[in-house]
């Protein structure tokens, strides 16, 4: 059996949950001896370094870069495509470029979250995105899930047979033995990833106002901070605490490791990686009481009310203050994240990809 997945996270990710989630289903898949193909001409994506792919312009940004390497490659996957030497093809994103070229050949389609859906239904900027998505809903052979939560609203939304979607579970990839010493506080608050509205990243910012002033927030990933995110923690009275990084995934590794909690307090999600790393990196994770979060973390986490700052100050002081509930915690998170593997991942994909051929 030959796959086909194709390049369209990798022309436009250089980190990120899904390229992540690709990047392993490609080396798993390899592992078990299954032939595999990406076809990429150009990528700055991190994750396929073994890969050796040729980057283009990597430390240089310009207007119209990332559509540059992203049409390169489709002309590229759409040679593959034309080919014809593939048994299954996997599109890593929702243009529907491809179905023109397929002819019978059926194809998987993995869906993450309906953020954009339940969030961003009015976007105009989105709607090619939206349109594009429901058109490989409705015609994938197989759809994998992240979450069971994310199937649920899968066929919700959709109007789609439930038996048509299988869920399946990423993985975690952080490696504490690797971690990679990092200019971090002594004593600071987690707080990974995009800050977008439904992140309720505000709430995080409201409750340092109730712990104690030599405990940081720490923010990795998500970009610099907005004006409006300074004018926040200025009115707040916290900006002289509140930090903004940019990290590998070793140095990531470290601040896991040397916060005194991981704070995740989403409004939303399809699965949330962040918990897996946590718990793997001995970390104490509070989260919003939400069911994607209960399916993942189960009793290895502090759960909060995301509408509710004074929940979520609890919460952290509990874990700051209380060296047993910490420990109980992060031992929960050990045995936790037994049930998660890039390989278990890639052996059930396998067993889609064969129910179709």
């Amino acid at each position: 059996m030959k796959i086909l997945l194709d390049h369209q996270i990798f022309s436009v990710q250089e980190y990120g949950g899904v390229s992540k989630l690709f990047a392993e289903l490609y080396k798993n898949l390899k592992k078990m001896g299954v032939e595999c193909e990406i076809p990429l001409v150009f990528s700055n994506n991190e994750y396929l370094k073994d890969k050796k792919i040729e980057s283009l312009f990597k430390e240089i940004n310009f207007p119209g870069k990332l559509t540059l390497i992203r049409l390169i490659n489709q002309f590229h996957t759409i040679n593959y495509l034309k080919n014809g030497s593939f048994d299954v093809f996997h599109p890593t994103y929702f243009d529907d470029y491809f179905i023109k070229y397929l002819g019978n050949k059926p194809f998987v389609l993995t869906v993450y979250d309906l953020i954009h859906e339940k969030f961003y239904n009015d976007s105009i900027k989105l709607q090619p995105t939206l349109k594009s998505k429901r058109r490989l809903i409705q015609k994938a052979n197989k759809i994998i899930s992240i979450s069971q939560k994310t199937k649920n609203d899968l066929v919700d939304y959709y109007k789609i047979k439930p038996s048509k979607v299988e869920v399946i579970y990423p993985a975690n990839s952080l490696n504490l033995l690797t971690a990679e010493k990092y200019n971090v506080p002594s004593k600071y608050i987690l707080f990974v990833g995009s800050r977008k509205e439904y992140k309720n990243f505000d709430i995080v910012l409201q409750a340092m106002n109730g712990i104690e002033n030599q405990t940081f927030l720490v923010c990795v990933g998500g970009r610099g901070f907005t004006h409006e995110e300074e004018q926040k923690m200025k009115r707040y009275k916290i900006r002289d605490r509140v930090i903004q990084l940019d990290v590998n995934d070793q140095q990531l590794a470290y601040c896991y490791k040397n916060a005194k909690c991981f704070v995740f307090p989403s409004l939303y999600e399809g699965f949330g990686i962040p918990i897996l790393e946590a718990f793997s990196c001995n970390c104490p994770v509070i989260l919003s009481d939400i069911e994607v979060f209960r399916e993942v973390a189960g009793n290895a986490a502090l759960y909060i009310n995301p509408k509710s700052v004074d929940t979520l100050t609890v919460a952290i002081n509990s874990v700051i203050n209380n060296e047993p509930l910490r420990d109980k915690k992060i031992k929960l998170g050990k045995k936790r994240l037994e049930l998660y593997s890039w390989l278990k991942m890639a052996q059930e994909t396998l067993k889609v990809y064969k129910s179709i051929t």
